[in-house]
C-alpha cells in the first residue's frame, strides 16, 4: 500500500503594515473559520509587531488545507480585547489548495499570496526568525 500524503493542515504566514499610535493597541486577523475566531474578536489570531520595524505585523496560522474563508485585519485593545477599528474594505476571500502560503495584505488593499516550501517542523521557526532579522543557521 502507498503512503497517505494528503495534507490536512497548512501554515499561512500573514503580514501587513499598520501604525497603531497607541501602546495598548494590537493587530489581529478575524475571519469566518475557527482558526481566525469565527468573527469572535476574543478568539481572533493576534499578530506580533516586529520590534526592529515598527508597524510591520506578522502572524502564522495553521489552517485546514482545503479551506475557503473570509477575513480582515482588525485593531484591538490589549486591555479590553475590544475592537478599535476594522478594515473598511470588503472581506478578503482566501481559498487554500494544500500549499503553504505567505500572504501580504496591506490595510484596506488586496492580498498578495506567495507559495512557500513545506518544511515540516521548521516553518514557524524560520518565518518568525526572519521576521525579526535574526540570522538563520543552516547546515549548508
Amino acid at each position: 500500500m502507498g503512503e497517505n500524503t494528503t495534507v490536512e493542515f497548512v501554515w499561512v504566514h500573514f503580514t501587513t503594515h499598520y501604525i497603531t499610535h497607541e501602546d495598548n493597541h494590537t493587530l489581529a486577523i478575524s475571519g469566518s473559520i475557527p482558526q481566525l475566531g469565527s468573527w469572535n474578536i476574543e478568539q481572533a489570531a493576534v499578530a506580533a509587531e516586529n520590534p526592529k520595524h515598527p508597524g510591520e505585523w506578522i502572524t502564522s496560522i495553521e489552517i485546514p488545507a482545503d479551506s475557503r474563508f473570509e477575513w480582515k485585519w482588525v485593531v484591538i485593545s490589549r486591555d479590553t480585547m475590544s475592537v478599535c477599528r476594522w478594515e473598511e474594505s470588503s472581506n478578503r476571500v482566501t481559498e487554500l489548495d494544500g500549499k503553504y502560503y505567505k500572504c501580504h495584505a496591506p490595510w484596506n488593499n488586496n492580498a498578495e499570496y506567495e507559495i512557500i516550501p513545506n518544511v515540516p517542523g521548521m516553518y514557524v521557526s524560520i518565518l518568525c526568525l526572519s521576521c525579526f532579522d535574526i540570522p538563520i543557521l543552516t547546515n549548508h
